[in-house]
């Protein structure tokens, strides 16, 4: 899991040329006549100019529901958290109520809901997170305060409502599992800025399904595995929360993420409409994100000792697919469906299971009150477990990051090095499953 490579997020857009593609095949190589070649010029040109014009009936079709996001936070000196301030030891700044607030980042987002007086819009966590207020411009300049609805850090999306009075038009979402592999894809958004908003760019649908480890608290290592639209469209900051679209000017996914490394252009990823709409849905009627439960406390079989899988778990020695249960909470879906200590889970319904991310995948993809059936390894033996999940405690919240982060550092330090004999490793996010 250390050695997965990590995508990190930018908060913001796409770059402001657009790519045509000719989309003209290569003909058989002869030297052609005049006529021949008058004729192969003009169906050259028709051919681009149809192209081209696929590309602006959907870029004018969606242009007015794509906004530019500006985050604004006090500049006022921040409490620190170990009690150290400016006025001496054990004492703390207090903030100012009345500092004024400094536009921190700028991000995109796509109108989804006009309702009444209210619009809705989705766009990425990290785009609002950390906003005293929040500033919304249209793509005809009008700026509108906006209010946050709900955010979610696993799925890296937020909610946000403005005045509908001079929303011209919403996004229509089209079936994200339906997207093909070569097809057309487009991106829109605000690169570098609102001084660039409605900026345009055009690729391909590179990849429809890439799973991709994402790191989450910026430590370095992956926290959750997310499947993601991989787009060659160009993707830079500012264009984070903006529209990946088809041919037909639908929404197929919302920009999140691109390789960071200085060799790789062209690999910029969307989150699949269809996870979009199950998330926005939840931010809309709750604020949150309520993810479903089993209960335990788990390791990478990976991690074990060969010792331990032959003499406690019954294993051969070089099996490393799978994921320890090293504990049950009492009162758990685990616990009630007689999962046990020591089991090793290796699928989730008939997906193979090899790591806790991807546990922790599989697992994002049902609701609260689903029933799984998990395969697990127990002595050596197969055997089925029918898991009712349970939501997720509220102090295990992934929108509560930070504080569950703090307490998983004391307790490593508390239960030592993970996937050591004797120990109960714990989670490294976002608590017990």
């Amino acid at each position: 899991m250390k050695n997965r490579k990590i995508i990190k997020l930018v908060v913001g857009s796409l770059t402001g040329g657009a790519l045509i593609l000719s989309g003209l095949a290569l003909q058989n190589v002869v030297t052609p006549t005049a006529a021949q070649n008058q004729t192969n010029t003009v169906q050259a040109q028709g051919t681009a100019s149809e192209f081209e014009e696929t590309i602006m009936k959907a870029v004018e079709k969606a242009k007015d529901s794509v906004v530019s996001i500006q985050n604004y936070q006090k500049e006022s000196q921040q409490n620190n958290l170990y009690g150290y301030g400016t006025g001496g030891e054990n004492q703390v700044d207090l903030e100012d109520p009345s500092a004024s607030q400094k536009l921190a980042g700028e991000g995109s987002g796509v109108i989804y809901k006009i309702d009444g007086d209210t619009a809705y819009l989705v766009t990425n966590n990290h785009v609002v997170e950390n906003a005293n207020s929040l500033k919304v411009k249209l793509a005809d300049g009008t700026t509108e305060d906006g209010e946050l609805v709900g955010r979610d850090a696993v799925s890296d999306l937020a909610v946000v409502k403005i005045s509908s009075k001079n929303v011209k038009s919403a996004i229509k979402f089209a079936d994200s599992d339906a997207t093909k592999v070569g097809s057309i894809a487009i991106a829109i958004g605000s690169p570098l800025g609102s001084k660039f908003s409605n900026s345009v760019t055009q690729g391909i649908i590179s990849g429809q399904s890439r799973i991709v480890p994402m790191d989450l608290n910026k430590d370095g290592q992956a926290d959750i595995e997310t499947t993601l639209i991989q787009t060659s469209a160009a993707i830079n900051p500012g264009n984070s929360g903006g529209a990946l679209l088809n041919k037909d000017g639908d929404l197929v996914g919302i920009n999140s993420s691109k390789f960071s490394n200085v060799d790789v252009e062209g690999m910029g990823f969307a989150i699949p409409s269809k996870e979009v709409q199950r998330v926005i849905a939840q931010l809309e009627k709750d604020g949150k994100v309520t993810r479903p439960f089993i209960g335990i406390s788990q390791n990478d079989l990976a991690n074990i000792t060969s010792r331990s899988k032959t003499e406690i778990l019954k294993l051969k020695s070089d099996q490393t697919d799978g994921v320890v249960v090293t504990d049950t909470v009492k009162g758990s879906p685990a616990e009630t469906a007689g999962l046990k200590k020591y089991d090793v889970i290796t699928k989730i319904g008939d997906k193979e299971i090899k790591n806790i991310l991807e546990l922790r995948r599989e697992l994002y993809a049902y609701n609260v009150g689903d029933k799984v059936e998990l395969t697990v390894l127990r002595e050596g033996k197969e055997t089925k477990v029918q898991v009712t999940l349970g939501a997720q405690p509220e102090q295990q919240s992934n929108n509560n990051l930070q504080q569950y982060q703090q307490g998983q550092q004391g307790q490593e330090q508390e239960n030592g090095q993970e996937g050591q004999e004797g120990q109960t490793p714990r989670l490294p996010f976002p608590g017990q499953r």
